[in-house]
Formats: C-alpha cells, sequence, structure tokens
C-alpha cells in the first residue's frame, strides 16, 4: 500500500507511458525472484561470534562455543519450555529447490532421553529430522503428510557424530531425507513425492529433555555440540 506521500508525489506527474510502465514491471518481478531464491549460507562454528542470522530460543541453555569448533547447547532435565535449547533463522525457500546439511555430535546421552531435532517451518508446515540416542533412533516426520516417511535403528552415544541432509526438488514435489555417522557416506532415511505445501522460512536445531527425572539424585544433561550446517 502506498504511503500518503508516495500518492501526492505521483499525483503531481503525468502517468508512465506502458513501455514504462512494462520496464518497471521487469524491474519488480526480477527484486521479487530476487529475494525468494535461497542464500547459499554456510556455517562451521568456529566462532568466537555465532553468525547474526542465528536466533538463540532458551538463552541459558547456550553453553556456547567449546573452543574446538563446536557449538554447545543442552537440555536440563527440566519442565518444558526450559528443559530445551534451540537454534534458528530464516530460510525463505518457496517452491524452489534447495538443499540444506548438519553435522553434529551427542554428548552426556548416558541414563537420560532427549530429542535432537533438525525442524523445517513454514505457514501450516512442518518437517522435523529426530534423533534419540536412548532408543536409537533416526525418524523424519512431514506434517503435511500426518506420519512418518522414514524410520531407522542406528546406534547412538556419547562421541558419535551425525550427517543429516535434506533435499527439495521443486519441480517434482519431492523431497530426501539422508543421514550417516562420521565419514560413512549418507542412507536414505526417508522420500515423499507429490507434495503442494512445502513452503519453508525457518530452520531449526533443537535439542529438548524428555527424561522429567527428579535432580538430584538423576542429574543428567544431554548435550548437542554443532559443527557444521550449510543451506545450498
Amino acid at each position: 500500500m502506498l504511503e500518503s506521500s508516495e500518492v501526492a508525489i505521483m499525483s503531481a506527474y503525468r502517468f508512465p507511458s506502458a513501455r514504462a510502465m512494462q520496464v518497471l514491471g521487469i524491474l519488480l518481478l526480477g527484486s521479487i525472484t530476487a529475494q525468494a531464491q535461497v542464500t547459499n549460507f554456510v556455517d562451521d562454528f568456529d566462532g568466537p561470534t555465532l553468525d547474526a542470522g542465528w536466533t538463540l530460543e532458551q538463552p541459558t541453555n547456550h553453553v556456547g562455543f567449546t573452543g574446538t569448533g563446536l557449538y554447545e547447547m543442552e537440555a536440563p532435565d527440566e519442565i518444558a519450555p526450559t528443559n530445551s535449547a534451540s537454534l534458528s533463522r530464516s530460510l525463505w525457500a518457496t517452491n524452489e529447490d534447495f538443499t540444506v546439511d548438519l553435522t553434529y555430535q551427542f554428548d552426556d546421552t548416558t541414563g537420560q532421553n532427549a530429542d535432537y531435532k533438525f525442524r523445517f517451518w513454514g505457514p501450516g508446515f512442518l518437517m522435523e529430522i529426530v534423533a534419540n540416542p536412548q532408543t536409537d533412533n533416526v525418524r523424519v516426520f512431514l506434517a503435511e503428510l500426518g506420519q512418518n516417511i522414514g524410520n531407522a535403528s542406528v546406534a547412538l552415544g556419547d562421541g558419535d557424530i551425525l550427517n543429516l541432509r535434506l533435499n527439495y526438488d521443486a519441480s517434482a514435489g519431492a523431497v530426501k531425507v539422508g543421514y550417516s555417522k562420521a565419514a560413512d557416506p549418507l542412507i536414505l532415511l526417508g522420500a515423499a513425492t507429490g507434495l503442494t505445501g512445502f513452503n519453508v522460512n525457518r530452520v531449526d536445531i533443537n535439542i529438548t529433555g524428555n527424561s522429567f527425572a527428579p535432580c538430584p539424585p538423576f542429574c543428567w544433561v544431554p548435550r548437542i555440540l554443532l559443527d557444521r550446517f550449510e543451506i545450498h
């Protein structure tokens, strides 16, 4: 909507020619298209400060940079929402191809139950890749279908490194999710085609504790150590 000052300025001039309007339309279309494109981004979490595009949720549960090229978050054994921590950032992937990679490490997993989540959000949209070391399970849930589209038994514990990849092909409405441990090749975890509402505007990395055991004596604090994140 035009501001009143803009209306006043426009009224002082003759209406542009059809050719001028055509050129203006092309320029505006190009601007809109550019804004909608996914912007390539890489974060190796080397520190000493986080990229300004990240938003911290439950910041008291963010330990921060470890000094070894990792960023640490923890999930105290408390009642929600203080039992979790997240890093989130804008993605703005609306009906276009994109790939997102995440590598992280598990720590302090013994005797606790926590979900390590990699989530994609949008208007009426949710997709999440969830790993749980207690159940040795990795799954991917897609809200558009109302179910998991992949589920795998994967031995997970302290020091283990998990690689995740989500790839979306807009022309086919198809998504693929892969996983691997450490330097192993990626394995297909789940896939879906014919998707119509894959409009993502935010991605987050989350750890949520589920034990709810009294502390003390049960004071386990599961941790996630972020190693690398990439959008391309």
